[in-house]
């Protein structure tokens, strides 16, 4: 008979989620990493270890066990261990090259990084990178530094209170990951304050210094009642951005001159590669 209980933190789950189908397999299945069941679907597991199912029970069985998603949402189950002296003893026992791999293999999204799952807080399944935080310093600190570099994080101007209107921020990783992180999307609307906003944050004096890739998203439909003629002035000397990256834009249908005249104006204040190219990256 299957037994449950509330689930703990300092645990060890399985790997990457694995989307599960309504086809059912033949026998049981081994539950060696985690699954995602859809609504309304099923499936026979059997595992070696507890269960944890959705982040908040944990049930175990000698036998196969029968698992359903109910109608209204979805069921995510893996494998749950609690750390013991035998893990830190394996763990300590592989090399570095494999704990790495081993490491990559689990905190590397599908999506990206946002301030939505409170920045990989809340990511669901084993993305979260805190649960690797409270194992081993050791793992602490490789999940850490692997989840910021290898992922790829979404920056997006947000209100900063419903009942203030117009008022926005710019919400950003915590500033301890930010030398980490190597690839990032910013999506910004044209008008001033977030070109200055973006600014700080492309030129590197928010603290983002080993950016590899950059794309940004300008987002043009917010104010039709700007002529395009003071876009370069709303742009002033441009943003010079330290590393390699390109420049998309949306909401062009609203403008009446020629978008792909008032593209071409808008490359024009967009400078990458500053460091390699020599350029001055800082402007106030």
């Amino acid at each position: 008979m299957a037994q449950q209980h509330n689930a703990g933190k300092g645990v060890a789950h399985g790997g990457k989620v694995r989307r599960w189908s309504p086809k059912s397999p033949d026998g049981p299945v081994e539950l060696l990493t985690t699954i995602s069941f859809a609504p309304d679907t099923s499936m026979s597991i059997i595992s070696a270890t507890p269960i944890l199912l959705n982040e908040t029970s944990i049930i175990w069985s000698e036998t196969p066990i029968m698992v359903k998603a109910t109608a209204e949402e979805l069921l995510t189950v893996q494998p749950h261990k609690i750390l013991d002296p035998e893990f830190a003893v394996g763990w300590n026992k592989l090399p570095d090259e494999l704990k790495v791999r081993i490491l990559t293999y689990n905190v590397i999204c599908e999506d990206k990084v946002s301030f939505n799952d409170q920045w990989g807080y809340t990511m669901g399944g084993n993305k979260d990178i805190i649960s690797y935080c409270l194992m081993t310093p050791e793992i602490a600190t490789l999940a850490r530094e692997i989840f910021y570099s290898k992922n790829i994080f979404h920056v997006k101007a947000l209100p900063l209170f419903e009942w203030i209107g117009e008022r926005r921020t710019l919400p950003l990783p915590p500033r301890s990951s930010l030398g980490l992180i190597r690839r990032l999307e910013v999506a910004v609307r044209v008008i001033g304050w977030e070109f200055t906003k973006l600014r700080k944050l492309t030129d590197g004096r928010w603290g983002f210094h080993n950016l590899q890739h950059i794309k940004l998203t300008v987002d043009l439909t917010q104010h039709p009642g700007i002529p395009y003629s003071e876009i370069p002035c709303i742009l002033g000397d441009g943003l010079f951005i330290q590393c390699d990256g390109e420049v998309d834009f949306v909401g062009m249908d609203i403008w009446s001159f020629p978008g792909s005249q008032l593209i071409a104006i808008i490359k024009t204040k967009f400078f990458f590669n500053c460091i390699n190219k020599g350029l001055n990256g800082v402007k106030n």
